[in-house]
């Protein structure tokens, strides 16, 4: 694959790290930039660390004032840590 490629594949994700006390469905992340509502819904997001690391969930709601994702419950059940990491698409 090359670096174009590669780059391009990555495009338009975001790496966001949990913030306060995240659930095993609710996800805080003060740096996410829009305060529209729901403007994330329906994509991916795939934990990177923690209890979470190599899941992938999809975000269901989203609140721009808060900045809290919401998302479909994990697989395994657990939740994620502050300080977690997770890539949404």
């Amino acid at each position: 694959v090359s670096a174009t490629n590669l780059r391009r594949a990555f495009e338009g994700m975001t790496v966001v790290t949990a913030n306060g006390t995240p659930t095993s469905t609710t996800l805080t992340n003060a740096t996410l930039t829009s305060a529209t509502t729901d403007k994330y819904k329906g994509r991916p997001l795939y934990y990177l660390t923690g209890n979470l690391a190599g899941e992938l969930v999809e975000v269901t709601a989203y609140n721009g004032s808060t900045k809290t994702l919401t998302h479909t419950a994990s697989p395994s059940g657990l939740s994620a840590s502050a300080g977690d990491l997770a890539l949404l698409a």
